[in-house]
């Protein structure tokens, strides 16, 4: 009985003891090499870049040419720097066919090296691209609220908008630090994680790609009133301006795409009914709150379950001792010899 009585005290804690919405920090790693992994840069490439994340200690930089030999050359060497972003300049040109492979011992560079491989010389672009975008989708978002927990998940309607480079521009594509303009600001959209940045030159979504989104239900009506989710989460219903911007690291250049104006309108995807009850009742139905609670394991939904277990299991505790201290009452007494 006391077990179950301790265990069920546990479980109270945790529903009650959520911490505020200041004490939530996000992803501190978020290093990026440019050019980035798994892309070839041209030959008249003038440096290599890199960008620290937030938390980064002082680390050392170091590039070697592997010649065909089976030895290696340094080419570019960095000391104990601390700088948010590192130019990494060559001693030597380098060549077409040549790879090279960048190595830190910054604790934030999760991967340690990566090999580039080095194309042919390309001029630099002077066009980006066009943009284009997706149909509106039903998607779960992640927002971050003002109290309780740190971020859940509501239902929203999204459009993905998608860069296309231009012929010329697909020999930089490694080298692009892109910046997204909705309606003339910045953006970088909605997270499952939404206190964490995403790394230099990206989106939420990744690298010349963004998901805009307008949250149509918010659980701020709903049941559990401890729930109250940022109103400046996600975009407004309308028509939004997007605007992609790329910058080649290492050069002057910016790169700028026509605009192109999405709609976002939550009956595109949902009914008004759906809509309705959801404010209602916190959430889009019983598959969208299984779903809902699949994705966020500290939605509004499991911590109330959470709290409807901890009560069952006081109640069972607190029977519990109630019928022994009754059967205790009940036994007869032995008579002392």
């Amino acid at each position: 009985m006391r077990n179950a009585v301790f265990f069920a005290t546990i479980m109270l804690s945790l529903h009650v003891a959520a911490p505020s919405a200041s004490a939530c920090s996000g992803l501190e790693c978020n290093n990026v090499l440019f050019p980035r992994a798994g892309f070839s840069v041209p030959e008249n490439v003038p440096a290599l870049f890199y960008f620290r994340g937030r938390s980064s200690g002082i680390g050392s930089y170091v590039v070697t040419l592997e010649n065909a030999s089976g030895t290696t050359d340094v080419v570019a060497q960095i000391d104990n720097d601390d700088s948010a972003s590192i130019v990494i300049p060559f001693a030597t040109p380098m060549r077409a066919g040549q790879t090279y492979t960048f190595r830190s011992d910054d604790t934030c560079w999760m991967a340690r090296e990566q090999v580039i491989h080095v194309g042919a010389a390309a001029p630099l672009p002077t066009t980006l691209g066009a943009l284009a975008q997706s149909a509106p989708m039903r998607a779960l978002v992640g927002v971050p609220t003002d109290r309780g927990y740190c971020s859940d998940t509501v239902q929203a309607v999204t459009v993905n908008v998608d860069v296309v480079l231009s012929e010329v521009a697909r020999a930089w594509e490694g080298m692009f630090l892109y910046e997204v303009l909705v309606d003339g600001h910045d953006y970088v959209g909605q997270s499952y994680a939404p206190f964490d940045l995403p790394p230099e030159g990206a989106t939420h979504r990744g690298f010349g790609t963004v998901e805009l989104a307008k949250i149509c239900a918010p659980h701020n009506e709903g049941p559990d009133p401890t729930i109250q989710f940022d109103p400046a989460a996600g975009l407004a219903v309308g028509a939004h301006e997007v605007i992609f911007r790329a910058r080649v690291a290492g050069t002057d250049a910016v790169l700028e795409t026509a605009p192109v104006t999405v709609s976002l309108n939550c009956l595109d995807v949902y009914t008004q009914e759906e809509i309705d009850a959801a404010i209602r009742e916190g959430g889009f139905g019983p598959a969208a709150a299984a779903e809902s609670c699949a994705v966020s394991s500290v939605g509004a939904r499991s911590r109330s379950s959470l709290f409807g277990w901890a009560l069952a299991l006081l109640g069972a505790a607190a029977t519990l001792g109630v019928r022994a201290r009754l059967a205790a009452r009940q036994r007869p007494v032995r008579a002392r010899r």
